[in-house]
């Protein structure tokens, strides 16, 4: 008894291993294709990965990667959405591969490589404006996170400037001691160059005083002899003078 169950067993697994293999990539993407609709995407997986070992099709690699973009499985969905855009039979399908692309890179965090996607996408299909829509979307993120990231290079500068200014503070607080021996070294040069300056005043006087006296000396001796010059002179001025006084006019013939 236990040799047939064990016997109906095996011949039941031979049953359903012929059966399965006797299904064709196109029924595996329909069974695929199905779970998708019911939005049951990791049974979708399930089917279009065998799809893809029965017969790697563009079209199962291009289902696969929608499944796992369903599944937010972003990273992993862009290895696949590539690999269609190349293998994709026309230009149609490789210009959807291009845009799913660009969604997952965009989900994924890959600014740059999704509007590089969507372009490419518009390269094909020119007109489509869910692609357009998603690439302008893109890049004014795109340069929000640029003016975001200046913004906080801006803020970071400024406080590593306030931290530094901080620091420097801090230090002058920690050496007081370090600044008052400063200004007393300055103090003290100070007040030798201030020295140095009376000495070198008082050597100008005392030079000066030690050749005032010779000098004032020698303009006396020559004053007192114009003046004796003079004094001479005046005198015989006087002289003259004093004769002509003594002369008696002569008489004029008229009265005054």
């Amino acid at each position: 008894m236990l040799f047939m169950k064990n016997y109906f067993a095996f011949f039941l697994f031979i049953i359903m291993s012929f059966t399965l293999t006797a299904q064709t990539p196109r029924q595996f993407l329909q069974d695929g294709n199905a779970a998708y609709a019911d939005k049951n995407y990791a049974a979708a997986e399930e089917y279009y990965r065998k799809a893809m070992d029965a017969d790697e099709t563009g079209k199962a690699v291009y289902n696969l990667g929608n499944a796992l973009y369903a599944q937010g499985r972003y990273d992993e969905a862009v290895p696949k959405f590539a690999d269609a855009s190349r293998i994709a039979p026309n230009k149609n399908a490789k210009a959807s591969s291009f845009h799913n692309l660009g969604n997952a890179q965009f989900q994924a965090g890959e600014l740059e490589e999704a509007i590089a996607a969507y372009k490419d996408a518009l390269r094909l299909d020119p007109h489509d404006s869910d692609t357009k829509y998603n690439l302008a979307r893109a890049q004014r993120q795109q340069r929000q996170q640029k003016e975001q990231q200046q913004k906080q290079e801006q803020q970071n500068q400024e406080n590593q400037d306030e931290n530094q200014e901080q620091n420097d503070e801090n230090k002058d607080q920690q050496d007081p001691q370090e600044n008052q021996d400063q200004q007393e070294q300055k103090n003290e040069e100070q007040s030798d160059e201030s020295q140095q300056q009376s000495s070198d005043s008082q050597q100008q006087d005392d030079q000066q005083a030690q050749q005032q006296p010779g000098e004032s000396q020698q303009m006396s001796r020559e004053e007192a002899m114009k003046l004796l010059q003079i004094m001479e002179q005046e005198e015989q001025n006087v002289q003259k003078k004093m004769q002509f006084r003594n002369v008696k006019p002569n008489k004029s013939d008229k009265d005054w």
